[in-house]
């Protein structure tokens, strides 16, 4: 594989519906460990950067990557595209993997077949979730970091 891959999974404490789901109790390990130890066994990512918000409330996000070993980017509550979009700075990778923190149960295999289809079909995109072909918590969207870095552009 000549493209590096970076997955960037983004996860806040202050969800709506469910305030603090990302460190919900899984087996003794929160949902974010639980997921990551899932993502880590993917062969085609290079590295994995998780996004949060600049809210005082995600400083025990920053922790836990950091126990985990992973690079964090924190910026706004609201936009997301922008978080996305600064945090695909962080690394040299041209592609882009975008993974949810409140889905532990993420397929490292599936990741891989979606990323191995972006890669080999030359796609700007490509999901596994439109049209919804898989059930819920297992999403993976793929695109190029210049198609990013435009779409953020033009917000």
């Amino acid at each position: 594989m000549s493209e590096r891959v970076v997955a960037i999974i983004q996860a806040r404490m202050g969800s709506s519906r469910l305030p603090g789901k990302v460190t919900a109790d899984l087996a003794g390990r929160t949902l974010l460990e639980f997921l990551v130890e899932r993502v880590k066994r993917c062969k085609l990512l290079d590295r994995l950067i998780l996004a949060t918000t600049d809210s005082p409330s995600d400083d025990c996000l920053v922790d836990l990557a950091g126990k985990m070993n992973i690079t964090v980017y924190r910026g706004s509550k609201d936009d997301v595209l922008d978080r996305y979009a600064i945090a695909s700075m962080l690394t040299d990778a041209q592609v882009i993997v975008r993974l949810t923190g409140d889905c532990p149960l993420l397929d490292p295999n599936l990741i891989d077949v979606v990323i191995k289809s972006f890669l080999d079909q030359k796609f700007d995109y490509l999901s596994n979730c439109y049209p919804p072909s898989y059930p819920d918590g297992l999403d993976v969207e793929v695109f190029n970091k210049k198609v990013l870095l435009a779409a953020s552009e033009a917000c």
